[in-house]
């Protein structure tokens, strides 16, 4: 039985894998690193990207969400903004729509994949927010250097991360497709 969308999560073995991905992101929210009240970084992304690449978007997208209305709630810092919500749905369903349901994942998907979420929540998205909260500038070099030297970074965890994935894939009991 090949369900998809939302309907996955009546699989009691798919529940309780995107509940520990939600889990895995609050705990790689916890350890985030700031180098200034505008500028951060943190690899909570990487449980967004399993639950993209394994679930798709209906399903990466509400954890994402999820993960990060809880995050707020266990670990408040400043007040609640919902553009920060919509910056989690919106790199779940990058990471979906570029992975989801791929055989295998090319290194120049992936960098494209990236770019993709580095233009969009990096470079437009986030600076629009902090310009809304704070009256920031839109164009700041230190996001800008941030986004550059994270990008690698990023891509090359991915694929080590998707990697072992597959790996925990190809055992049968393991299978969810």
């Amino acid at each position: 039985m090949n369900q998809t969308g939302l309907q996955q999560l009546k699989n009691s073995r798919v529940l309780a894998t995107v509940a520990l991905l939600i889990a895995m992101d609050l705990v790689l929210n916890a350890f985030r690193l700031r180098i200034s009240p505008t500028v951060e970084i943190n690899f909570a992304f990487l449980a967004v990207l399993i639950n993209a690449y394994l679930f798709g978007p209906a399903v990466a997208g509400l954890s994402a969400v999820l993960g990060d209305i809880i995050g707020f709630i266990i670990t408040p810092s400043g007040m609640f903004f919902p553009g920060f919500t919509l910056n989690a749905l919106v790199i779940a369903l990058i990471f979906s729509y570029g992975l989801y349901q791929q055989k295998s994942i090319s290194w120049s998907r992936l960098i494209s994949v990236f770019l993709a979420k580095s233009v969009v929540i990096s470079l437009i998205l986030t600076p629009l927010w902090l310009k809304i909260l704070y009256g920031t500038e839109l164009f700041a070099v230190p996001r800008i250097i941030r986004t550059l030297i994270l990008f690698p970074i990023e891509v090359g965890l991915a694929m080590l991360v998707l990697k072992v994935v597959d790996r925990v894939m190809a055992n049968k009991s393991f299978q969810y497709r």
